[in-house]
């Protein structure tokens, strides 16, 4: 577990996204899981770090896909620690509903996710979050409902430090080539482009330092620069 910036870290050495830990005015928080079986790589970080489970408040998932919620449910069971997510998303990553299709291939892609979601379950979202709601009683942690990627997808904005967690609005390296650069939700696993193109402007303009994506090196300075060189258009 790498410390990227003072009280926030970057987990090593996992499949899937980013997870990151912050260490929040109410307590450790993590976002996302990654992919399934990252469950016991993460504790050990987190032991190593003098970390039990049990400090951690939280487990944000940003949004459905099982590259980001992979591991939740085994975090969940045999580590119990709780699940958030937003009220729009927890009925797909409890696999209550299907996600939504732009194309006739991108449903073929949720069907394949959800197969493989259903060998490794996320069970229960413990807490259903809103819109501008704040995580913690501290007031610096704001739930930003940015849909476009899923119906559900959200960001995390830490007011106070000006650090904004992501999830798969923005990219910073390509998923599929590896070519690095802040980019927008990719066209083939976005469920609406002009969804993403308002939460993309949502997201300018906030005054962001330290941009945590879902994938990519994290940006540590001027994030906000960066992010409002975005265009959504300009993925094809």
């Amino acid at each position: 577990m790498h410390e990227i910036a003072k009280h926030l870290y970057r987990l090593e050495d996992l499949r899937g996204c980013n997870v990151y830990l912050f260490e929040t005015e109410g307590g450790p928080v993590l976002i996302d899981s990654g992919a399934a079986g990252n469950a016991d790589r993460i504790v050990r970080q987190l032991q190593q770090a003098k970390y039990t489970p049990s400090d951690v408040q939280t487990l944000v998932l940003t949004h459905t896909h099982l590259d980001h919620t992979g591991s939740a449910g085994a975090l969940a069971g045999r580590f119990g620690i709780s699940l958030a997510a937003h009220r729009a998303e927890i009925p797909y990553i409890e696999q209550k509903a299907s996600l939504p299709a732009a194309s006739f291939l991108q449903k073929i892609i949720n069907w394949a996710g959800e197969k493989s979601m259903r060998r490794h379950p996320v069970g229960e979202v413990h807490r259903a979050l809103r819109d501008g709601e704040m995580l913690h009683e501290s007031g610096n942690l704001v739930v930003m409902h940015t849909p476009g990627h899923t119906p559900g997808s959200l960001c995390l904005y830490h007011r106070k430090r000006k650090i904004l967690f992501c999830g798969d609005l923005l990219f910073n390296a390509h998923p599929v080539t590896g070519k690095k650069g802040l980019r927008p939700s990719i066209p083939l696993v976005t469920v609406d482009r002009e969804q993403v193109a308002e939460s993309l402007r949502r997201i300018a303009r906030l005054e962001t330092e330290i941009l945590c994506p879902g994938h990519g090196d994290p940006i540590l300075r001027d994030a906000a620069a960066a992010i409002r060189t975005v265009q959504p258009a300009a993925e094809g």
